[in-house]
Parts: C-alpha cells; sequence; structure tokens
C-alpha cells in the first residue's frame, strides 16, 4: 500500500465516523485544535497527520487509533484484490507475447514513477 492509498482509506474512515457522529468539519477540527481546512484535507486522503493528531482525532471521535489505522488496512486489500481480480479479467484469453508487453508496460510505468518521486524529493 502506498502512502497515498493509505491517506485516502484513512481519510474516508475518518469522514465515515464524523458523519455517523452528526459532526462538521468545523466542529471536530476546533475539538482537535487543526483548522477546517487542514483537516479537510485529511479526510479527503491530500494530507497526512502525525499520530499525535490521529490519537486526538480518535478521542474526538470515541474510537481507538487501531479502528482508523487497521481498519483502513483492510479495506485497502479488499480494494487491492477487487484491483487484481479486475486485471485478471482484463489480461484472461491474451497471448505470452501480450502478457509481456503488459508486464514490461507495468515494469516501465514503475520505472517512471520512482523517477519522479527522485525528482520531487530533490
Amino acid at each position: 500500500m502506498t502512502k497515498e492509498e493509505f491517506r485516502m482509506v484513512t481519510g474516508k474512515r475518518l469522514k465515515e465516523e464524523r458523519l455517523a457522529r452528526n459532526l462538521y468539519i468545523d466542529e471536530i477540527a476546533e475539538a482537535v485544535d487543526l483548522s477546517p481546512t487542514f483537516y479537510a484535507l485529511i479526510e479527503q486522503g491530500k494530507r497526512g497527520t502525525t499520530l499525535f493528531n490521529i490519537c486526538k482525532i480518535a478521542e474526538a471521535l470515541d474510537i481507538s487509533v487501531d479502528s482508523i489505522v487497521f481498519d483502513d488496512i483492510h479495506e485497502m486489500k479488499k480494494i487491492i484484490n477487487d484491483k487484481r481480480s479486475k486485471v485478471n479479467v482484463l489480461t484472461y484469453g491474451l497471448t505470452v507475447d501480450e502478457l509481456d508487453f503488459v508486464a514490461e508496460t507495468i515494469a516501465g510505468i514503475r520505472r517512471l514513477r520512482k523517477l519522479n518521486n527522485d525528482k520531487i524529493l530533490k
């Protein structure tokens, strides 16, 4: 699971918990001493936050930290398995040469992603 995927799933879980309690973003953000804009970005999976903030959010929502993290991991595994099933369906019946082409394309995408990440970090 990538950091971005983890953020997306965690944010979704936090939003579900907030909505289940009929809370507005402003209310939960104020309770945990974060700006509403920053809290919204966490829920959208666009920003990560510290473990300390996750603990404050969990306490404010009256849930455990592990329910935020581990429930999300199980959800992400389900999403990944669904994506793998989709890939299996899409590649069913391809020739060996076509499968080699797909594998080479994926490897190229991974190399480009690594190059882009390396450039971002510099």
